[in-house]
C-alpha cells in the first residue's frame, strides 16, 4: 500500500487556498440572510460556486489536469475493514448512554424521514467532498511542514472551520465556537482513517453513515 502520490505541495497548497476562500464565501452565503438567489441568474451562479468551490470540483479537475489519476487522489478499494471495527466500537459506546433505535430513529428525522435525504445530504453532498477536501489538506500541509500528525490537525482544523457558517444559524458566536470545537475529533477520525488506509472512500463511508454509529450528521 503505497503512499498517496503528492508532487508540488507548495504549488498545490497556493493554488487551492483561493479556492477554500472561495468555498468559504459560498457556505457564508448559503447561510446568510441573503439566500436564496431571487433570480435565475444568480441562481444559477451560486450553484455553479457550490459545485465548483464547495463540491472540491474545480480542485480535483487541477490535479486532475496536473497528471494525477484517480488512484493518486485516494480511490482505492481497500482499507475498510477499519470502518466495521470503528462503527461497531462507536455503537457500543452510544448504546450505553443512549438506546441505538432512538439515536437511529432521531437521525432519520433529521435526514427528513426518507431514505433519498439520507442519499442527498449524506452520501453525495458531504462525504465525498468533504472527505477529498481533508485528504488534499493533510497530505499536502503535511509534507510541506515535514510533519504528518501537523498535516492531519491543520486539515481538521479547516475542515471544522467550514462548519462555522452551518452551525452559526441562531447561536451566538461562542455557542458556535464551541460547536466547531466538538466536532473536530470527529474530523480527527476520519482523517486517521485516510492516513492510515491511503484511501478516501472508507472515510466517505465512515461519513456517510454517521447516522447508524454516532447518530445525526455531519
Amino acid at each position: 500500500m503505497g503512499e498517496l502520490t503528492v508532487r508540488v505541495p507548495r504549488y498545490e497548497v497556493t493554488a487551492a487556498a483561493p479556492i477554500f476562500l472561495l468555498a468559504a464565501a459560498t457556505l457564508a452565503y448559503r447561510f446568510s440572510g441573503l439566500y436564496p438567489p431571487h433570480d435565475a441568474f444568480s441562481r444559477l451562479l451560486f450553484l455553479a460556486a457550490m459545485l465548483f468551490f464547495g463540491f472540491q470540483i474545480m480542485l480535483a479537475l487541477i490535479l486532475l489536469l496536473r497528471g494525477y489519476s484517480f488512484r493518486d487522489l485516494g480511490i482505492r478499494f481497500w482499507g475498510f475493514g477499519s470502518v466495521a471495527s470503528i462503527m461497531m466500537l462507536c455503537m457500543a459506546l452510544v448504546a450505553v448512554e443512549t438506546p441505538l433505535k432512538s439515536v437511529w430513529t432521531d437521525a432519520y428525522r433529521s435526514f427528513g424521514g426518507s431514505m433519498w435525504g439520507w442519499i442527498e445530504v449524506g452520501l453525495l453532498m458531504a462525504a465525498p467532498p468533504e472527505e477529498f477536501f481533508r485528504m488534499f489538506w493533510q497530505t499536502r500541509t503535511g509534507r510541506l511542514l515535514n510533519n504528518a500528525a501537523a498535516g492531519w490537525l491543520v486539515a481538521s482544523l479547516m475542515w471544522a472551520s467550514l462548519h462555522w457558517f452551518i452551525f452559526s444559524q441562531g447561536r451566538t458566536h461562542l455557542q458556535t465556537f464551541f460547536v466547531v470545537l466538538d466536532i473536530l475529533p470527529y474530523g480527527l477520525l476520519l482523517g486517521y482513517v485516510t492516513r492510515r488506509t491511503q484511501s478516501i472512500l472508507p472515510a466517505i463511508l465512515l461519513h456517510a453513515t454517521k447516522f447508524v454509529w454516532l447518530g445525526g450528521w455531519g
